[in-house]
This record gives structure tokens, C-alpha cells and sequence, in this order.
């Protein structure tokens, strides 16, 4: 599964950016795209939701107990604007956005980011400036 508006990245190393390294990264599978919306799989249910800014399709999927972020909100960071598909302008306004979006969220929930590890909701609070 694969955010609709990410989905070259799958197989355009200048979007995914792996050509700036030894091996370009290129993958031809079947994949299933995602909108924004509910999704029920059986026992997996979850929201998933448009945060642009680090890329144009960053998602963010909550689980209810605990909720994705990717690469567009860290534990004590948010993802980087400056490479070639971000945005600083649109990722602030999609932090305005989160940050209205958590004020219905218990603060137990587990923030699951890309990078630099989980945090409980009440810790990205206390220690993400953003």
C-alpha cells in the first residue's frame, strides 16, 4: 500500500532520490493506492490523512492507540522541506493542521515517526517545538 500521490517514487530514482547514492532504487510490484479516508482490513482499521510538506503525499496513518507520522513529524523534529519535493510553507500548515488533529487524542497514544523514535503524544507535546 502506497500513498497515491507517492507512488512514482516507487520506481523514479529522482523522486525517491536513491540516485544520489552507489545503487539506484527501483521496485516493480503491485500495490494497492491510498486516498485519504478509513481503511478495514479484517482486524486492521485506520485513518490515513494528507501532512504535505516533506513530500506532496506524506500520510500520517492512526491506528486509535498509536499513529504513524513517517517522515513528516519526529519526537523532537518534523521532516526536512529542503530537498527537491518539499515544501516548508505547505508543512507548516500541515503542523497547524496535526496540531489541531491531536487535541482529540488521548495523550498515550504512541507517535510512531520514521526516524529517531517512538514517543508518547504527551512527550512530542513537551519536547517538538513544532
Amino acid at each position: 500500500m502506497i500513498p497515491e500521490k507517492e507512488k512514482t517514487g516507487l520506481t523514479d530514482s529522482s523522486v525517491n532520490l536513491s540516485f544520489l547514492f552507489s545503487d539506484e532504487f527501483k521496485l516493480n510490484i503491485h500495490y494497492k493506492e491510498l486516498y485519504e479516508g478509513y481503511y478495514n482490513y479484517g482486524d486492521l482499521k485506520f485513518l490515513a490523512s494528507y501532512y504535505p510538506g516533506h513530500t506532496p503525499g506524506s500520510m500520517v496513518y492512526d491506528f486509535g492507540d498509536f499513529i504513524f507520522t513517517g517522515d513528516f513529524i519526529f519526537s523532537e523534529s518534523i521532516g526536512r522541506t529542503d530537498f527537491p519535493y518539499g515544501d516548508e510553507k505547505v508543512m507548516f500548515q500541515s503542523l497547524d493542521k496535526f496540531n489541531k488533529y491531536i487535541k482529540t487524542k488521548e495523550e498515550t497514544v504512541l507517535i510512531m515517526p520514521g526516524h529517531m523514535g517512538v514517543c508518547t503524544l504527551k512527550e512530542l507535546k513537551r519536547n517538538n517545538i513544532f
